[in-house]
């Protein structure tokens, strides 16, 4: 029996860990981007149309992840759920209470706080 991991469900479910404990606290706090990364040279390397072609296919992915990420995740739940695990939500009010003040400095002082705006309001979003 598992004391506790943290995995996406969707990573759950694939890996098969549901398998080996009963319970998934829900706590939201799991991102995992799409990152495209070609070294200057390689891109370099590459003519103007290929350039535009790559950047074009990266963009593409990026908008076809971030799309599908949550329906892939709900639907892992789902399984998940269907298997017998416990879904719990996690009450993170508190936690998000205590950070607040950190937070809001933190931006401050690498001048990002236009960015928190724009983060905390995606997050809000349903």
């Amino acid at each position: 029996m598992l004391d506790g991991f943290e995995h996406t469900a969707s990573t759950v479910l694939a890996n098969r860990f549901h398998e080996i404990t009963s319970n998934v606290i829900l706590t939201r706090h799991l991102f995992g981007p799409l990152v495209f990364a070609c070294s200057r040279a390689k891109m370099a390397s590459l003519s103007e149309r290929q350039r535009a072609a790559l950047l074009e296919a990266a963009v593409f992915a990026r908008d076809m992840q971030r799309a599908l990420a949550p329906v892939r995740e709900r639907q892992a739940l789902q399984a998940l759920a269907q298997q017998g695990m416990a879904l719990i939500p996690a009450d993170t009010e508190a936690l998000e209470a205590r950070v607040e003040k950190m937070r809001r400095e933190t931006a401050a002082g690498l001048n990002v706080g236009d960015l928190l705006v724009r983060i905390l309001a995606e997050r809000a979003a349903p």
